[in-house]
């Protein structure tokens, strides 16, 4: 997910680099402020995800290390290929601690690989196939982790197929918060809760 980034910034960094030939002094600058900057946000987004569940015993040492990485970052320095280092540096724990605070959140509430995985233990609509039925919005993930799914395979249903189709298939998939479940039922009457991951809730039609 972040290959495509790298590019970018090269490209960035080669324009200032240009437009700083005759002196390093502006291009130093903007690489500390930068850092500065990235460390506050790298702090803040870290502290963020204690909010949605993070590991305590994971986070708390990175938030930690984040801090005497933002303190000797902002530490002066008339050395630019050093600034820039920190820069790097910064923004690889940055990305880091984020993505590894929020992974289990984004996997429970956000991806479908756990929900999909556990939709292939459950009774079988068909012949070596469990039949999953989207109401609202069928993420992209599904069609990818559902293509990936072994025996039994996954059948993704959407609000764009038939009526019939619909109405063939066994299991309702929705992410929804607990103030949404109205709704739902509203929609599909005569469906219960069978399993839940995160946000990710299974139903099945009675």
């Amino acid at each position: 997910y972040l290959l495509p980034s790298v590019p970018g910034f090269a490209f960035l960094l080669g324009i200032l680099w240009h437009q700083c030939h005759t002196t390093s002094s502006k291009l130093l600058i903007i690489v500390k402020r930068s850092s500065t900057l990235l460390s506050i946000v790298m702090i803040a987004l870290s502290v963020g995800t204690l909010l949605f569940g993070a590991s305590l015993e994971f986070m708390i040492p990175l938030i930690i290390g984040q801090g005497f990485l933002a303190v000797h970052t902002y530490r002066a320095s008339s050395d630019l290929q050093v600034a820039l280092l920190r820069a790097s540096l910064v923004t690889g724990v940055l990305y880091g601690g984020a993505i590894l605070g929020l992974d289990n959140y984004l996997s429970e509430n956000r991806s479908t690989r756990r929900i999909l995985t556990a939709a292939q233990l459950l009774p079988e609509s068909s012949p070596n196939s469990v039949c999953l039925f989207f109401p609202y919005k069928t993420p992209f993930s599904a069609s990818f982790y559902g293509a990936l799914a072994s025996t039994p395979s996954i059948k993704l249903i959407s609000a764009h197929n038939s009526d019939a189709a619909q109405a063939e298939c066994p299991y309702v998939i929705a992410r929804l918060k607990d103030k949404d479940l109205v709704k739902i039922h509203r929609d599909i009457p005569s469906i219960q809760e069978i399993k839940r991951i995160g946000r990710w809730r299974i139903f099945q039609r009675q």
